[in-house]
């Protein structure tokens, strides 16, 4: 799903697939973007959290906390329009223009889920819900003992 999404929408971030996988399943479970950087630098190369941020809003992956002010919202409108800069809003807003940057930048991927119908994000959750189910299953399996005793099993059947 990973590579079906970079083909549609170009990717800011240049981490390879294995990254983007872990960064889908790691927000999933909840972790941090220090949290995610801290695992995928230990795969390799050093990643800091930006760069997993970066990655996130390209999986169309939105945390609550993402999202802008209330107030930025009008802001937002003008910057993209061009009637006011990324430098006023921040001063009126009491932000660093960097924050405004990401805050447009989050408002974008907003945008961008609505226009596919939040499609991407809902195959991940079914292809993890689907995978957590078969990790119980298997689970269960070992549990009762069942596992080896059809893994033992032979089984006759016609192609």
């Amino acid at each position: 799903e990973i590579e079906t999404m970079q083909s549609a929408h170009p990717f800011e971030t240049a981490l390879p697939l294995s990254a983007l996988a872990t960064v889908v399943e790691r927000f999933y479970e909840g972790d941090s973007d220090a949290e995610i950087a801290h695992e995928l630098s230990g795969q390799g190369e050093t990643i800091d959290p930006s760069t997993v941020g970066t990655a996130r809003l390209d999986l169309h992956l939105v945390r609550e906390s993402d999202r802008p002010d209330s107030d930025a919202g009008p802001l937002l409108e003008a910057i993209s329009e061009g009637t006011k800069s990324v430098d006023t809003a921040a001063k009126t807003l009491d932000v660093s223009a960097s924050t405004v940057e990401y805050w447009l930048r989050v408002r974008e991927t907003q945008i961008e889920r609505r226009q596919v119908a939040d499609r991407y994000r809902q195959a991940f959750e079914t292809i993890l819900q689907d995978r957590d189910i078969g990790e119980r299953l298997t689970a269960s399996l070992e549990e009762t003992g069942l596992g080896e005793a059809v893994a033992d099993q032979e089984v006759d059947v016609d192609m």
